[in-house]
């Protein structure tokens, strides 16, 4: 049980980094776009 409740934590954060990530891609295109 110890072992498993880390894990979850690190799949959350890295879920939450990866939409974060996602977002600020999503935001440059759309600078650049605009030119």
């Amino acid at each position: 049980m110890d072992e498993y409740s880390p894990k979850r934590h690190d799949i959350a954060q890295l879920r939450f980094l990866c939409e974060t990530l996602y977002h600020d891609c999503l935001a440059n295109l759309e600078e650049s776009n605009h030119g």
